[in-house]
């Protein structure tokens, strides 16, 4: 039987790290050819291999030692997603992108649940501490809010405790302006979210109209009746 390589390797194990067999994984890995940096000869110009762990790894156990990074380092893993659902766990976060950058992962992304037990101030510290990561340790990081929504509603109805309705729709129309992604983009950040927690929770609560369109309203033919209302108007 022909054995095609593959440029891609996805796993979709949701916590690869908590595996006993962690480093029989890795190993294994690297004996299909994912090492790092590996490229895979299909035509004139090599392509770059890549392996993804296509679900969040645990923060908490990376952060317990250096050698989880240091493994991981070793297969062309890209990006490594590390799950940041809630602002209780910003410690072992940071300290694990730490660690990655240690041994040069410079490429992260990561889930981030929102609507769940958080609240928007808790949602915002974390998209923040994302930028304020990618600008001292010079990596980048790109974050994808993901709504909570439980398993046994057939649609999406939920609302969590400490969000409202009118915040959640707000949230996912900057979202669709973003095409879902948080950058790490100090500049885009700030236009999209604000550059504080008051002023993000300030932009939740303007009309859709606005949010929408801040473009129209700021630089273009709305700015008249922008200025006629004393700045942006709220819901």
């Amino acid at each position: 039987m022909s054995f095609t390589a593959k440029k891609d390797l996805v796993l979709m194990d949701n916590n690869i790290v908590a595996s006993p067999r962690f480093h029989d994984i890795i190993a294994e890995i690297r004996d299909l050819g994912f090492v790092r940096g590996a490229k895979l000869n299909r035509s004139r110009v090599p392509v770059q291999r890549r392996v993804d762990f296509n679900q969040g790894v645990d923060a908490r156990i990376l952060c317990r030692n250096r050698a989880f990074l240091r493994e991981l380092a070793t297969i062309c893993v890209k990006p490594l997603r590390i799950a940041f659902d809630h602002l209780g766990l910003r410690v072992p976060y940071e300290q694990s992108v730490r660690y990655a950058r240690e041994f040069d992962l410079s490429e992260m992304s990561n889930y981030m649940l929102y609507n769940f037990h958080d609240s928007p101030a808790d949602l915002y510290q974390r998209m923040r501490l994302n930028v304020s990561l990618n600008e001292e340790l010079d990596i980048r990081i790109w974050s994808f809010p993901m709504r909570y929504q439980p398993t046994n509603l057939a649609d999406r109805s939920h609302v969590g405790e400490k969000w409202t309705r009118y915040q959640l729709r707000s949230l996912q129309i900057i979202l669709q302006a973003t095409h879902g992604v948080v950058s790490g983009d100090p500049d885009f950040f700030r236009r999209a979210f604000g550059d504080t927690v008051p002023e993000f929770q300030a932009l939740l609560l303007r009309p859709h109209q606005y949010i929408f369109n801040r473009d129209w309203y700021e630089k273009h033919e709305g700015r008249p009746e922008l200025r006629s209302t004393g700045g942006p108007p709220r819901g």
